[in-house]
């Protein structure tokens, strides 16, 4: 069995960078995700310390009641004219 010492120690050295450079890779990745967690941290607390807003339109029943009608309005009135008129 003959065993190639030089070649042995290529793919240490080889491995050997393969790991700093994933190690720089996952210390540049985990700084950037602790900035952007640093960053939603400061967006939730401003949107935490904001009162509630009022009522908006959307949550009003008379709203989609009205929406409904000209919805259903709208469509009649296309099907009437889609109809041919013979």
């Amino acid at each position: 069995m003959r065993v190639f010492v030089p070649e042995l120690k290529l793919e240490l050295k080889y491995q050997k960078d393969l790991f700093l450079n994933q190690k720089t890779y996952y210390d540049l990745v985990l700084d950037a995700e602790r900035k952007r967690s640093k960053g939603l941290a400061a967006q939730i607390d401003i949107l935490i310390g904001k009162p509630l807003p009022e009522k908006v339109i959307f949550e009003n029943t008379m709203f989609w009641a009205v929406l409904g009608v000209v919805i259903g309005a709208g469509a009649t009135i296309a099907i009437a004219y889609s109809l041919p008129r013979d």
